[in-house]
């Protein structure tokens, strides 16, 4: 079928990705870009809701052709009935806002991580080989639509924003997510920080999966050899310790502890007992 421009069911959350191809693309390249985006959604779904969120899963809902346009437009597959609708439309837009920041600058984008920033290279790995003059990447479901172009710009950008300037000691604090050893040597997870709104890439040996697992949606310090980017940021750590961090919410108020013991303060009232230990 043809499909002329950016359309969906009013407000549905989705993606079109449209390729256009200078030549006949592999059928091959043609998944794996389409493979990268839903990774990418999956990732950037996990640091925009909190946990416990019921997920989506992302399946493809139009196939088509626009001239020398190669059209995909991907929607969930089911929305969970818990899932807070405002939520949907946060990791298409999101994927969009990250293609245009690295358009702009060679750093690491806001919600994303290195991991992500790769799956952008292989992405618009067909803009380097010549057979791909760029793929437009829209955000649908709001009234607006959202888009955001690769070209071979954008992907040396994001070479330039993975590159690893330096290596040293170091460590990284938040939330622990995108737990992985599927088809590694070791064990890959991330480290969401929300106040920079980035993720950095956790390398462990496979030794450390139990340690992880157990660890998974928790806020952790991850310390080891730490890489970065020319710009500073945080790229990928090699773990060598991980400690649970206390939240705010699991810390003892005294509040609480009020009242547990009617009798500690004996024959005294408390402002006595309280003048008492002050030396009054």
């Amino acid at each position: 079928m043809t499909i002329t421009h950016a359309t969906s069911v009013q407000g549905e959350p989705g993606v079109e990705v449209r390729i256009a191809q200078r030549r006949r693309l592999p059928v091959s390249q043609y998944m794996s870009i389409l493979g990268q985006v839903n990774q990418s959604l999956l990732e950037l779904d996990l640091r925009s809701t909190s946990r416990g969120t019921p997920r989506l899963t992302w399946g493809i809902a139009d196939l088509g052709r626009s001239g020398a346009e190669l059209v995909a437009q991907l929607a969930p597959v089911h929305i969970p009935p818990r899932r807070d609708a405002t939520t949907l439309s946060a990791p298409p837009r999101d994927l969009v806002a990250g293609i245009r920041a690295l358009g702009t600058a060679p750093e690491i984008p806001e919600q994303f991580s290195a991991q992500t920033v790769e799956r952008i290279l292989s992405i618009g790995r067909g803009t380097d080989d010549g057979t791909v003059d760029h793929i437009t990447v829209t955000a649908l479901g709001d009234v607006d639509h959202v888009d955001a172009v690769v070209t071979h710009d954008t992907i040396e950008s994001a070479k330039t924003a993975v590159r690893v300037a330096r290596s040293a000691w170091g460590s990284v604090t938040g939330e622990l997510t995108v737990l992985d050893n599927r088809g590694h040597r070791n064990v890959r997870a991330q480290v969401y920080d929300a106040k920079r709104r980035q993720a950095v890439v956790l390398r462990a040996e496979l030794k450390m999966a139990g340690e992880l697992r157990d660890a998974w949606g928790k806020r952790v310090a991850a310390t080891g050899t730490l890489t970065r980017n020319a710009a500073g940021q945080p790229l990928k750590l090699d773990l060598a310790q991980l400690v649970l961090v206390e939240t705010q919410e699991e810390r003892i108020s005294p509040w609480s502890i009020l009242g547990v013991d009617a009798g500690a303060t004996g024959h005294l009232t408390t402002e006595e007992f309280m003048e008492m230990i002050r030396g009054r």
